[in-house]
């Protein structure tokens, strides 16, 4: 019987510190963790090697293996049931690696290094993956064009880095314009100058989650790169970091990566919930054999699919129907109107469509072959919580900051809350 091998992760995030413990055999991969510490605890602490091993006990409660031994990790290929690791991998921390007893023998993998892993990775997969990591300091986009592999950082982040937001030339009703609710530019602008002074602060009501929502809705569009769709034919799209793993709801995660890309065609969303991605990265770059014996090639939640027809058309305006076959007798139909998205559970299954549609209206990235008589037909593989169906045009027909606006917002939202 083939032994597992059993690594510790930890990741050093600017905002968030996480720990992991991952064992992997032939055809298994099992994960367990995060315990995360916020990497505040660190910087004001006297003692952030107390810290640190906090943490390690916090995961052995958790897996119920014994990691550290008199203070010291235990590292051993000849380890006894439930104690030591075969190898600890860190990655980022570099600020904290004179200050921790541990790292001190452990080598260290840079964040860009292990991002860079796990995009290779994910793209020799299907090239067509792209990777979205939305980081405290910078939005980091990986993608590959014309067969070369592309990392674009924005000159803002989610935590530390948001207060640069301020300094892009944005409007300001780019981003209160989704908002279901009224809110004055000078209390948006505290917000985001709040999340840079406090990044580890997560958000305590629907009002502060839906206010993050719409901030990072408009940092994707400013980061997108211009090439980032060049290949509209099924999309994958990754997404990582602290604003997309702590919101509550997988369906409204992926309705801000859709508002904010402005997705065209057919994609699949998928999310490191536990956000394991720069650790995944790393098990990649330092042991590549292992990933044979991996069942799971992408262990992400493929969360959602979307369906984006194209076309400037009215909002209200018919535009046709949608033919869903679930593989019953009886095939559901829904009526089209623009301006309008519609969200339809249906968890992790292969199902067929067909679009009967305007001839102002195209779904692109649909195999020339399959648009024949008037209508376009695909296959997609739903998501945990199924798909969507965007009808709302692109370029988007966005709504205005204002009470008809926030009508709209809200009803769109309110689909996705299930």
């Amino acid at each position: 019987m083939e032994t597992a091998s059993t690594f510790l992760f930890i990741d050093f995030g600017k905002t968030f510190t996480h720990y992991f413990l991952v064992e992997v055999a032939s055809q298994s991969f099992h994960l367990q963790g995060p315990v995360e510490i916020p990497s505040f605890f660190f910087k004001k602490s006297s003692d952030p090697d107390s810290i640190f091993k906090a943490g390690i006990r916090q995961l052995e409660e958790l897996t119920q293996r014994k990691l550290l031994s008199n203070g010291i990790l235990v590292i051993s290929a000849k380890k006894e049931q439930g104690v030591g690791v075969d190898e600890a991998i860190f990655s980022g921390g570099e600020e904290w690696r004179d200050k921790i007893d541990i790292f001190q023998a452990v080598k260290e993998l840079n964040l860009d290094e292990c991002l860079e892993s796990a995009s290779a990775h994910l793209t020799s997969l299907d090239k067509n993956f792209k990777l979205i990591d939305a980081g405290s300091s910078a939005i980091r986009f990986f993608y590959q064009h014309q067969d070369e592999t592309k990392k674009i950082y924005s000159t803002f982040g989610t935590g530390k880095g948001a207060v640069y937001l301020l300094r892009e030339e944005y409007s300001p009703e780019d981003i209160l314009r989704w908002l279901p609710f009224e809110m004055e530019v000078v209390g948006l602008e505290n917000f985001i100058a709040n999340k840079s002074l406090f990044p580890h602060t997560l958000p305590c009501s629907e009002r502060d989650l839906a206010i993050e929502g719409a901030v990072l809705r408009e940092m994707l569009r400013l980061g997108k790169p211009a090439d980032f769709f060049e290949d509209l034919h099924a999309i994958k799209i990754l997404v990582s970091g602290a604003s997309f793993s702590h919101n509550p709801s997988r369906s409204q995660v992926g309705l801000i990566v859709l508002d904010g890309l402005e997705v065209e065609g057919v994609s699949e969303f998928y999310l490191d919930r536990r956000q394991f991605l720069s650790c995944f990265g790393a098990l990649i770059k330092k042991h590549p054999e292992l990933i044979e014996k991996m069942d799971l090639k992408i262990p992400f939640e493929h969360i959602l699919t979307t369906v984006a027809i194209s076309g400037r058309y009215q909002a209200g305006e018919p535009l046709g129907k949608v033919l869903i076959n679930f593989g019953f007798e009886e095939v559901q139909e829904i009526k089209v109107l623009g301006g309008e998205i519609y969200f339809i559970p249906a968890g992790n299954q292969s199902i067929e469509l067909e679009f009967m549609l305007s001839a102002k209206c195209t779904v692109l990235g649909i195999n020339p072959q399959d648009q024949v008589k008037g209508s376009l037909k695909c296959s997609i593989n739903t998501g945990e919580k199924g798909f969507i169906i965007d009808a709302r045009g692109r370029p988007l027909l966005c709504p205005r900051p204002n009470i008809e606006g926030r009508k709209t917002i809200k009803r769109w939202q309110s689909a996705f809350i299930i």
